[in-house]
């Protein structure tokens, strides 16, 4: 893949491995599902970047990226906005997936001044007790 880069970002437990397709304005950050799934967006960040800044990873635990600490959720939401601290963005723009949408949804509620946009695809809308009573 041209122009792709490939980074390791530590974070509180985990090393998330990072694909960065470089171009202009706040990275599009994809988030895929799962979770546990792992990065499945092959060539799709490929193809809006240039003339957009694209950002991919695996969230922690899943394919080469490392969870020694928590699967906690709130880690998970800390993740995301050390991935657009790393990238020194004031704003990114969230594409999420199935789980990517929860998780989009919950960093949204958690940081609504650095997030430019949301996409949700096929995502849970509850972010209550009901989705953890559901999930355990």
């Amino acid at each position: 893949m041209a122009g792709v880069e490939s980074i390791h970002i530590k974070t509180d437990g985990a090393t998330l491995a990072v694909r960065h397709f470089p171009g202009s304005g706040g990275p599009i950050v994809f988030l895929h599902g799962g979770p546990g799934m792992g990065d499945y967006f092959g060539s799709l960040p490929e193809v809006l970047s240039p003339p957009y800044s694209v950002v991919s990873y695996n969230q922690r635990g899943c394919g080469p990226s490392s969870c020694d600490g928590s699967f906690e959720v709130e880690k998970q939401v800390a993740d995301l906005d050390a991935i657009r601290r790393y990238f020194a963005a004031d704003r990114i723009h969230i594409f999420g997936h199935s789980w990517g949408g929860m998780l989009g949804q919950l960093y949204a509620k958690a940081h609504p001044q650095q997030v430019a946009s949301l996409v949700l695809c096929c995502s849970m809308g509850n972010t209550g007790s009901k989705v953890a009573a559901m999930e355990s």
